[in-house]
């Protein structure tokens, strides 16, 4: 279970690199009141905090808990803060698929160490 988690830390380092260009280049280029360049930052910095957690404490299932926090937060953002961008709703989806994962994980791992 352990390599699932770093699977998904390491997918989602990977989308942070990604979400945080992509959102850098749409508040540059649309600089339009919307915001979704802000939001998109604010997602990828988060998720990028459920990663390093979720790396971090792998081999503890207390982890796979707090990175769900985190998760969920940039999910909620993600899936509530799209406006003319669709692909933020994507983002925060996979957030959302994340956290239920580490859940699911979490439990596993807590009902395998007792």
């Amino acid at each position: 279970m352990k390599d699932i988690r770093l699977i998904i830390g390491i997918v989602t380092i990977m989308l942070f690199v990604f979400v945080a260009f992509q959102s850098c280049g749409a508040y540059a280029t649309v600089k339009s009141s919307n915001g979704i360049g802000n939001i998109g930052i604010i997602i990828s910095f988060v998720a990028l905090i459920a990663a390093l957690i979720c790396i971090n404490t792998r081999d503890a299932y207390s982890g796979a808990f707090i990175s769900v926090v985190f998760y969920a937060l940039a999910g909620f953002l993600g899936l509530f803060n799209f406006t003319n961008h669709k692909i933020v709703f994507v983002y925060g989806f996979m957030c959302i698929m994340f956290s239920i994962f580490s859940v699911l994980i979490g439990i596993k791992q807590k009902n395998a160490s007792n």
